[in-house]
């Protein structure tokens, strides 16, 4: 019977949630719905236009954050979460939190700030759990912040032993506090699951909810410290298994910043394998308007058929989406790896999907892409991908001919 009921109120919060993030669904979609409306009457006034298309994307970007909400509330119970155990540079995704989140800072004049003061660990847990949890967290500190203020992203190393390292984490901000009874409803809704509390939440407590839900997949425990002309600091302490070394490894890749804006891959070549028009058109326009000549297939197969017509290294970059007729992209990446061609093992694809999920991104990466990337594709994000993997590529073949040389 208490199994039964534990059950049920579960359901009924996570059905509370949904409710409350589907209700919030409506706004950002009627300004979409409203600025797209006054940009085609506008059409003459490019000003006016730039006005609506700014509106657009942040309401975009809003809309975003709740299907992604959405898609967490839907493996709601710690049970249905799964960690993977992957092993990655600690450093390598602060860097990526680092790139995400310092442009919305930005924008509302608030300074962020990196501290750390641990070794560059190879730590071993779920990358996309800790990525999210603390996108979840910087958001919130961020939101809390207004112009002039200083959000600090903050690890600390406390302790190491054997091949463990015990880290906290930690979010402040110098700018609004959050109400003590405020932080007891956040705690008792994720402890007890209440489909009252959680029909209270707003959109930090909603964050911080689903932060906690996270970290506590990942082994940890989320506390806050919120105090009136102080601000907020919100952390967690996990303590991690490494792989008992603190050297950098070839394979490990970091994110470096780049200027889009600059940004030329003219005379580069790009072959997509998309069956949705619109997503293939959206792609291939991302990717002309920096100069790619972009080939379209409409399937994995003819992905698969066209890269072994062409000459070594004709392709610069594969895009290839995941779910498609004949054959899917993790199939056609797959038949790319081995089909025996000399850039065969060195061309880099990217994966792309709706799915979210970490264990769908490792997925992908057994199958052969270098990387998952999740729809509606953020622009910055892909160039940047697209410049690394490119990087990343020229590197390894100068050291194939190093090595080919010396022999």
């Amino acid at each position: 019977d208490t199994e039964i009921m534990t059950s049920r109120s579960t359901s009924e919060a996570k059905s509370a949630v949904l409710e409350k993030l589907s209700h919030n669904i409506r706004t950002p979609m009627n300004k979409i719905v409203g600025m797209t409306s006054i940009a085609k009457k506008m059409s003459d006034n490019r000003e006016k236009v730039e006005v609506c298309l700014e509106e657009i994307e942040e309401a975009s970007n809003y809309l975003l954050k709740l299907l992604d909400d959405m898609m967490d509330m839907s493996r709601f119970k710690v049970g249905d979460l799964i960690p993977l155990e992957e092993t990655f540079l600690l450093d390598s995704l602060i860097n990526e939190v680092d790139i995400a989140m310092r442009p919305i800072a930005l924008a509302k004049l608030v300074s962020i700030n990196i501290e750390n003061t641990y070794k560059e660990w190879f730590i071993i847990t779920d990358r996309y759990r800790l990525y999210q949890a603390l996108i979840k967290l910087v958001t919130n500190a961020i939101d809390l912040s207004v112009k002039g203020d200083t959000v600090t992203v903050k690890i600390e190393q406390i302790a190491v032993e054997k091949e463990r390292v015990f880290l906290r984490f930690s979010v402040k901000n110098t700018g609004k506090s959050i109400m003590i009874k405020n932080q007891q409803k956040i705690f008792k809704a994720c402890e007890t699951a209440d489909m009252n509390l959680v029909r209270e939440l707003g959109e930090f407590e909603v964050n911080t909810f689903v932060a906690y839900k996270i970290i506590s997949v990942i082994g940890g425990k989320i506390g806050i410290d919120s105090r009136e002309g102080v601000g907020t600091e919100v952390y967690f302490t996990l303590n991690l298994k490494t792989d008992g070394t603190n050297e950098k490894k070839p394979k490990e890749f970091v994110m470096s910043k780049v200027d889009t804006s600059t940004m030329n891959f003219h005379g580069m070549r790009a072959l997509i394998a998309e069956d949705e028009k619109m997503n293939a058109e959206t792609m291939k326009a991302l990717l002309e308007v920096v100069g790619f000549q972009v080939e379209k297939v409409s399937n994995g197969k003819q992905a698969v058929i066209n890269f072994i017509a062409k000459e070594k290294n004709h392709y610069d970059v594969i895009l290839l989406d995941i779910h498609m007729p004949v054959m899917d992209g993790r199939e056609a990446a797959k038949c790319i790896r081995i089909s025996g061609k000399d850039d065969a093992e060195m061309v880099p694809i990217i994966g792309l999907t709706a799915n979210t999920f970490s264990d769908d991104e490792q997925k992908s990466k057994d199958y052969g892409m270098n990387l998952h990337m999740s729809k509606p594709i953020d622009a910055d994000y892909l160039y940047q991908s697209v410049t690394n993997l490119i990087q990343e590529r020229k590197v390894l073949e100068k050291e194939i001919d190093r090595i080919d040389i010396e022999k």
